[in-house]
Order: structure tokens, then sequence, then C-alpha cells
């Protein structure tokens, strides 16, 4: 079913392409098919789809997709926030993540973050796996959808950095000044009683500069 999918040629648009048509023809979901494809890479090819057996659930004391589990349950958390513990195993279960019986309430504590290298690494878990999972509502991952697209690039660094300045316009004080968050600057005297759109650095005022209107800067003292 999956090995169509499995050719390295194909580019993002059309594995995406390919994998809807596998699922009309299957009479399945893209998602199904999507996890099946994952299963497969990631567990040894076609004996990654086998189901477990009984031996084998009992012989594994933490599951080896462990971090996979945490970042799964912390999404199904965040879908429905009054899911129980138990309800969220039992949907793991449902979903083929993980065998039953495996997982107990004390394993899948999600309330046992200690130290902020913990969360950061759940954090980037998470990311990972939402940018590579399948969304239904646009029947790919982020990550493949992403690559579909024409990446969109700066003109330049200058053009990128006078694209994050700040702007404002100042009326000029009769002695040469404008104010900034209650702080006043020095500007030059040609300016005094005129208004002038200041760009600017709120970290580096000393970057600030007056836009004139046939396109010039002047440096603000």
């Amino acid at each position: 079913m999956i090995a169509p999918l499995l050719d390295e040629s194909l580019d993002p648009a059309k594995k995406l392409k390919l994998r809807e048509e596998l699922a009309l023809q299957n009479d399945t979901s893209t998602r199904s098919l999507y996890r099946y494809e994952k299963a497969y890479l990631e567990n040894g090819g076609f004996s990654g789809l086998k189901p477990w057996n009984r031996e084998m659930r009992r012989s594994i004391i933490l599951p080896e997709n462990f971090d996979e589990l945490i970042r799964e349950s912390i999404q199904l958390k965040r879908e429905v926030p009054t899911r129980s513990v138990a309800q969220i195993i039992l949907i793991l279960e449902m979903e083929s993540w993980v065998g039953p019986g495996i997982l107990r309430r004390s394993t899948l504590d999600l309330d046992t973050i200690h130290s902020r290298s913990q969360f950061n690494r759940l954090l980037s878990d998470y990311i990972r796996g939402y940018n590579t999972m399948l969304h239904t509502g646009i029947n790919c991952t982020p990550l493949e959808r992403y690559r579909c697209q024409s990446i969109r690039t700066p003109k330049s660094r200058e053009w990128l950095d006078e694209c994050f300045l700040n702007r404002i316009y100042r009326k000029v004080n009769r002695d040469s000044t404008v104010s900034i968050d209650r702080v006043y600057y020095d500007v030059p005297i040609q300016f005094i009683a005129s208004k002038v759109e200041i760009r600017f650095l709120p970290d580096d005022m000393s970057s600030a500069f007056i836009l004139q209107k046939e396109g010039g800067i002047t440096p603000s003292a």
C-alpha cells in the first residue's frame, strides 16, 4: 500500500498528491498512510508495521519512543485540556502509539518538569513533532507544506534591517530637539518647527535618523 510513497525521488508536492490518491484507492485516510510510512522508515522496514506480541510487550520497561509519547501526550492535552492521563493513555493505545498496558499513570506524568533544560527539550520535541506530523486540515505535514511553497528571501540585509525599524513622527521643538519616550534628542536646526519622520531601533538610538522627503537621511544627534 505504501510502497509507492517510499520512492526517494518524489518531491514533497508529488508525495502529497500520491498519498491522497492511495488513500482513495485503499479506502483509508491520509493520516493512516502517513503513520504506516513513518513506522516503516523508523522501525526497520515492513517489520515495523507488524503488531507487537505479548512477549515483546512484557519485556519492555520503558518504550523506546517515550519522547514521542510525551510529545503526543502534550498535544492531546492541549487539544482538550480536560483530558485525564487515563484518557490520554487510552487514545495513545487506540492510535497504536504504544501497546496496551505498557504505560501507567505514574509513567506518563505531565506535571513532573523540574528544570528549564527539561522543558526546552520537551518543547523542541513537540515543535519537531508538530512540524512532521500529518495535519488533516492541509492533508500533509507543515514541513511538507513549507517545502512545496516558493521561499521568499529578503532583497538585502539592509532592506531587512530597515523593515524592523520603528517609525514615528515628531514636530521639532524650537530648541531643535524631539522627544522619544520622554528622552530628548538633538536634531539639525534646519528641521525646527517641522514635522519629521524618525526611524530607529529601540535598543540602539545612536542609529536613529530623519527621513527627508526627497529620500535622503539625516542622522540625529
